[in-house]
């Protein structure tokens, strides 16, 4: 896994989430990555939403905005059911202008990871213009 810091999510508790998503069966531990051209450019990472697809029954994943300037931020998402189809909501402020931008999903478990946005190369950012998109993606 390429993640050399995890911060601190909310406490995602299985009970408290909807069973579409989070059986006792298949649970894998996923992570979310921000990753960026590393030239002292600083990001924030402001919200990172996950629901079933379709289901809008958002789940918050971070519990305080978290910005850094080493080209890369890493979050746990959870344990969650491989093989489900989520919504993902993201929110990603840059302090400067960035060449490259690209987001990823990791699986902890099998150690798969899965470029995630943008659908190909990767993303130029404007210096105080956030990037936000809803995805959806299979988890592998």
């Amino acid at each position: 896994m390429s993640a050399y810091k995890i911060f601190n999510v909310a406490d995602l508790a299985i009970d408290k989430l909807p069973s579409a998503l989070f059986l006792t069966e298949a649970l894998q531990s996923y992570y979310f990555s921000v990753l960026w051209t590393r030239d002292g450019s600083a990001i924030t990472l402001s919200s990172v939403l996950i629901s079933p697809s379709g289901a809008n029954d958002w789940q918050q994943v971070l519990n305080s905005k978290i910005t850094d300037n080493d080209g890369e931020i890493t979050v746990a998402m959870g344990l969650l059911k491989q093989g489900s189809i989520i919504d993902l909501l993201f929110n990603v402020f840059p302090h400067q202008n960035i060449s490259a931008c690209a987001l990823q999903l990791t699986n902890h478990n099998t150690d798969q990871v899965k470029k995630i946005a943008p659908a190909s190369g990767n993303q130029a950012l404007t210096k105080r213009k956030p990037w936000s998109n809803l995805v959806t993606i299979k988890l592998q």
